[in-house]
């Protein structure tokens, strides 16, 4: 029995160290570790914000003391507020954003809210202006403003400063937002390798227009190819014109589907071809299809229920970050946290199985031996 329960306990221990090892896989082949790209990082700090000498630290920017939470925004009270962030070089951010434009650079948004005055300190020289009781960029006691910044061929380490007056006895949040790419026309996308850009103006009668030219606008004829869409008061699209050369011809579509296009009393039906002025069928109905495709999708008529802006926000990839900062209002409490038992047995292993199965089989041993004795 005692060279049986020693056989046991030996295949036990073995398989126990075992399993991790067959559980694992691929060891002839490792894997290639994927290419690491920098991203957008920011960040939003709060500080103490003296405007003279005390407490043995000076107004001159040199040192800032760290904001202490227990004191509390009261009315009147000051602050400073420093964003950083970096900027990745415009080939890792087209890495990690495939499809997002990033020709314009990234858009920089500030916020900071419950203030009535503000100064920007220029980190450069630690100036400190006077505070602004009546900013033009401080509406409802809300700062709100953005920057464009480039992405070039190496990251790029920012870095912007406030000093604020607080407006009431409330939180001041302070925010930054960092995006790319978005719904503002003219935008542009790719599509079979042609860049399409889509570009909006109310000169002339022209609502919303897809082309495949940068410097197509309306009101001028050019020899080019585009999708113009009329929309009304609301955005909403009525009625869609394909340009060929100098002609806008309207596209139309019956009750089976089948596309044909008007120009006037001309109209060209499938299978018509090039007739003195009018170009051949196949010839409209390849760019039509080509801005169809474009678009992603298969129009059946009912224009009037399609809106510009949602076309855009589903051809217009975009990338965007954010971070922020409160500074509390109030005086803090600091309540004791909830104490919990620890939680045990929420977790199994074979070792434990196998420690059970042991058990089992001595206790098994240890009655068999008592019986026969």
């Amino acid at each position: 029995m005692k060279k049986l329960f020693a056989l046991v306990m030996v295949l036990a221990m073995a398989l126990a160290i075992a399993m991790p090892t067959l559980a694992a896989t691929g060891w002839d082949k490792p894997a290639t570790p994927p290419p690491t790209y920098d991203d957008f990082e920011m960040a939003a700090d709060k500080y103490e914000y003296y405007s003279a000498s005390a407490g043995g630290y000076g107004a001159n920017g040199v040192y800032f003391p760290k904001w202490d939470d227990k004191k509390g925004i009261v009315k009147d009270t000051l602050g400073r507020v420093v964003f950083r962030f970096t900027l990745p070089k415009k080939a890792d951010a087209e890495a990690l954003y495939p499809g997002v434009d990033f020709s314009a650079g990234v858009t920089v948004t500030f916020k900071i809210t419950n203030i009535k005055g503000l100064s920007y300190v220029d980190t450069a020289t630690n100036f400190f202006p006077a505070l602004i009781t009546e900013a033009a960029t401080i509406s409802k006691n809300v700062y709100k403003d953005s920057v464009t910044l480039p992405l070039g061929t190496a990251a790029a380490d920012k870095e912007y400063m406030f000093v604020f007056a607080a407006a009431s006895a409330a939180d001041v949040v302070a925010s930054i937002t960092i995006s790319a790419g978005d719904d503002e026309l003219a935008a542009t996308f790719v599509y079979n390798k042609v860049v399409v850009t889509a570009d909006k103006t109310t000169a002339n009668g022209c609502d919303f227009i897809f082309s495949t030219t940068t410097d197509l606008r309306c009101g001028q004829r050019r020899t080019e190819d585009a999708l113009l869409f009329d929309v009304d008061s609301a955005d909403k699209i009525q009625r869609v014109f394909l340009l060929n050369g100098t002609t806008y011809y309207q596209v139309l579509v019956d009750v089976n589907g089948v596309i044909s296009f008007k120009d006037g009393n001309a109209s060209i039906q499938v299978g018509d071809v090039a007739n003195g002025t009018l170009p051949a069928y196949a010839t409209l109905k390849a760019r039509y299809d080509f801005f169809m495709g474009a678009l992603g999708f298969a129009w059946d008529g009912t224009a009037k229920y399609m809106n510009e802006d949602l076309i855009l926000d589903n051809l217009v990839k975009g990338a965007s970050g954010s971070a922020s900062v409160t500074f509390p209002a109030g005086y803090q409490s600091i309540v004791d946290p909830t104490v919990k038992p620890p939680q045990t047995g929420d977790a199994s292993t074979v070792v434990g199985f196998v420690m059970i199965a042991l058990a089992l089989v001595a206790a098994a041993a240890v009655t068999v031996k008592k019986v026969r004795a």
